[in-house]
């Protein structure tokens, strides 16, 4: 009846329904996979996908997954427990994974906690626009007001000199979370990856990328802390915004998300507080993780 199975790659693509349409791209292409079924009368009723990077000895979960009618059964926990057998036979030391408040997110809590993972914590929170209420802020009076002070310059990231990056690296005024070159440049979208410059100096920064088509994900965004509180800050995501609809023109971004990291209390109080009429969406992203003691 009910066996569970350790997946070679040809086995793997038969399970990819079971996981998102955003990860299976990167389980097809990992160099390492690890996908554990559970098989009823030789058919996937359950999946647990991950990716191993060896030299890191380190594991990172994409996603976990049962059909309906047999959840609440110990099936998720199950998998959970044979993907972490497999993994330090390949003397993983560290797992981790990340996912979003919602319905299932006491499930997957409940699953951690029978397999011993450490309590999880905040990761990130984002706040997600569409095109609609976007336009809606634009025109309102206080943000029709805001505009950059002419002694900034607006220019893109990848535009920046050797020398003007180099400065900002060994002066680093910002927190890490919010360094400008641990983001994945793979990713950046050029055209709306923006740097804050003010004589030759950067003072903030604003690095996109697309999640899809139509939406455009603001994954790091920064001015220096003497800025935030004069409306520089806003501005900027103005300017953005609006250099993004003369590159691609407005009918692309259908959607914004802005990212925030929990610490950041003030990006949190300004966007919920004065940009909460226009979210459609909050999501709240949660990190959890085991380590194996060697």
């Amino acid at each position: 009846m009910f066996s569970i199975q350790v997946l070679d790659k040809k086995q793997i693509s038969s399970c990819l329904h079971m996981t998102f349409p955003r990860y299976r791209f990167a389980i097809e292409k990992s160099p390492c996979p690890v996908v554990v079924a559970m098989m009823f009368y030789g058919k996937p009723i359950g999946c647990v996908f991950a990716k191993f990077n060896p030299e890191k000895k380190h594991a990172f979960i994409y996603s976990l997954f049962v059909q309906k009618r047999y959840q609440k059964k110990g099936i998720g926990s199950s998998l959970l427990k044979r993907l972490e057998e497999e993994l330090q036979k390949k003397d993983c030391q560290e797992i981790s994974t990340v996912y979003t408040e919602g319905d299932f997110s006491k499930t997957i809590e409940s699953i951690l906690k029978k397999q011993n993972w450490e309590k999880p914590t905040s990761l990130e929170v984002l706040y997600e626009l569409p095109r609609k209420s976007l336009s809606r802020l634009l025109s309102t009076s206080w943000v029709k007001k805001l505009s950059l002070p002419s002694y900034f310059q607006v220019t893109p990231w990848t535009n920046l000199s050797e020398e003007q990056v180099n400065e900002l690296e060994n002066e680093k005024p910002y927190p890490d979370d919010l360094s400008p070159f641990v983001k994945s440049p793979e990713l950046m979208d050029e055209a709306t990856s923006l740097a804050l410059v003010r004589d030759g100096k950067i003072c903030g920064w604003m690095l996109t990328f697309w999640q899809n088509e139509n939406a455009l994900v603001f994954n790091c965004f920064f001015v220096r802390e003497e800025l935030q509180k004069v409306g520089v800050g806003v501005a900027f995501l103005k300017e953005s915004i609006q250099l993004c609809d003369e590159v691609y023109g407005k009918d692309r971004l259908k959607k914004i998300i802005a990212k925030s990291l929990p610490e950041n209390a003030s990006m949190i109080y300004f966007v919920e507080n004065r940009l909460g009429p226009y979210l459609d969406k909050i999501i709240r992203n949660y990190q959890a993780k085991k380590t194996y003691l060697m």
